[in-house]
């Protein structure tokens, strides 16, 4: 207790303060995690009226909307759901595109296409269920075997033994004519641009 001559106290009061006890084993006290716990049920439980506030106001203001305003709301949400379902094509493909890819199938593009993706869920944060998407490239696989890789094809083998340069008496044969020489430099000149 402080009186209007001394100082307030810069020690904490013990009462209030909170309960910072450890067991033995430099744990903390059970207090704090119930304490914890008991918090946590609270802003569940203030989330959940905030929620219900708000679906009430939204009830509120659509039977108080104008005919105008009610338009207005049927459009916002026909494009809302028009974008959530773009938008979750769109995240499907590039996650199977890419799944299609690292499993080296054959025609990734034409596999996209003829998978089912109907089965496949996603987040509100775009993350795929990927053991769904894996089951539907299993499935496509048994339909489509000719879509399983088939193996990485063999890398040719060069070596400059075999390689020899070409010489202007192999390419302009003696018996060609100017206008063979010409012929020849335009193809020559054509494939190269």
């Amino acid at each position: 207790m402080t009186t209007p001559n001394t100082p307030p106290s810069t020690e904490p009061d013990q009462s209030t303060a909170p309960d910072t006890s450890t067991t033995t084993d430099g744990t903390a006290s059970d207090s704090r995690e119930s304490s914890e716990t008991s918090l946590k049920n609270e802003m569940a439980k203030y989330r959940r009226q905030a929620k219900e506030a708000q679906t009430e106001l939204d009830k509120l203001r659509a039977a108080t909307a104008t005919d105008a305003e009610k338009a207005v709301a049927a459009a916002r949400a026909e494009g809302a759901a028009e974008y959530a379902a773009k938008w979750r094509s769109a995240v499907l493909q590039n996650a199977a595109l890419s799944a299609l890819t690292d499993r080296g199938v054959e025609a990734p593009g034409l596999a996209v296409r003829a998978l089912d993706l109907e089965g496949v869920d996603i987040d509100d944060h775009g993350k795929v269920d990927d053991t769904a998407l894996t089951a539907a490239i299993e499935n496509l696989l048994r339909r489509w075997p000719q879509l399983a890789p088939r193996g990485a094809p063999p890398l040719p083998t060069v070596s400059g033994d075999t390689q020899t340069r070409v010489t202007k008496d192999q390419v302009v044969k003696k018996d060609m004519t100017d206008q063979d020489v010409d012929q020849l430099l335009r193809y020559v000149l054509r494939s190269n641009s």
